[in-house]
């Protein structure tokens, strides 16, 4: 596999120094992204590459960004590792490379994903309330027996709130949190820690979503990462 030649970062006064990238394999055979490269250091964006025609697909993106065009090419039913004039010449790559160009100019000034992978607002069954001599916790019917095994029965009060709860994720469709599970909201209570946080109230979830710094787009949310993540929507220029 090719790959485009760049120049490593380097001190002013050193000597240029050539490395060749093999870039991050997409879900799109023939597409790779690399860094992006100016005056002979990387910027901290990407790029989407032709891998087979050493040719850029995208402008200096963000890597989520990125990996979005390189999702959507790869639903066109296209193969990208033909050469660059067949390609060109093929109505069906054309018109996909021309549906990303709409998409990503829409999503540019509100910076929200090239579609949305899922709603942020899921519901959930009841919580019940257990109250001890240090407070009032909230749990689900099967953290409950778990309470019930490991706290002394006459230290312990339950109660059922008969409302439906809620929890927030992510929207982003390729929201990961590095281990392969869609960012939900967490709990910012020390019983509940590494929970999602799960209330009764929209409105607490929002307080929260924003003190962690979840963005709002719309009725979506995007966790803070992701937020980070898009900006700079892409510019085709295949």
């Amino acid at each position: 596999m090719t790959a485009p030649t760049v120049p490593l970062p380097r001190a002013v006064d050193a000597p240029p120094e050539l490395v060749l990238l093999r870039g991050e394999a997409t879900v799109a055979a023939g597409l790779v992204i690399v860094p992006d490269v100016s005056d002979g250091a990387y910027t901290g964006r990407w790029r989407l590459w032709q891998d087979c025609t050493d040719e850029a697909m995208t402008g200096a993106t963000s890597l989520a960004y990125a990996r979005e065009v390189a999702t959507l090419l790869a639903g066109a039913g296209i193969d990208w590792t033909l050469p660059d004039r067949i390609l060109k010449a093929d109505p069906a790559a054309v018109a996909a490379v021309d549906r990303i160009v709409a998409i990503s100019d829409a999503a540019l000034f509100a910076r929200t994903p090239l579609w949305w992978g899922r709603s942020s607002w899921v519901s959930h069954g009841p919580l019940w309330r257990v109250g001890t001599g240090t407070g009032v916790s909230t749990a689900t019917f099967e953290e409950l027996w778990w309470l019930l095994d490991a706290l002394p029965a006459d230290e312990v009060h339950i109660g059922y709130d008969p409302r439906p709860t809620w929890t927030l994720r992510c929207a982003a469709p390729l929201c990961t949190e590095g281990d392969g599970e869609i960012a939900e909201l967490p709990s910012p209570d020390e019983w509940d820690e590494g929970l999602p946080l799960r209330h009764a109230d929209r409105s607490v979830l929002i307080v929260e979503a924003v003190a962690a710094g979840w963005s709002r787009r719309g009725t979506r949310w995007l966790c803070r990462e992701c937020a980070l993540a898009h900006f700079d929507s892409p510019t085709i220029t295949w």
